[in-house]
């Protein structure tokens, strides 16, 4: 049987530059809230996140981590994802 994943566009940007561009099935990001998951489709949302572990899935059970040292903001709207940096 095959799932089809969908997915999403996620942008990682520092004040100088995009640092990350690609499309995932989902995210884990760690918000002052708690864990934030992310999947397409995600409803509208802006949060700050704390220095921590951005997890990414994509297609074929692919993870990459990426080491986050500084807050960061997320938005998340119409299917794309950004996270801005703050340094």
């Amino acid at each position: 049987r095959v799932v089809y994943m969908r997915t999403f566009r996620i942008e990682m940007l520092t004040p100088n530059r995009i640092t990350t561009e690609e499309n995932v099935v989902s995210l884990i990001v760690p918000a002052y809230e708690g864990k934030l998951g992310i999947q397409a489709g995600h409803a509208p949302l802006v949060s700050l996140l704390k220095p921590g572990v951005i997890k990414l899935r994509k297609k074929g059970e692919i993870f990459k981590s990426i080491k986050n040292n500084a807050e960061a903001v997320l938005r998340v709207e119409n299917n794309r994802v950004a996270i801005i940096f703050t340094k």
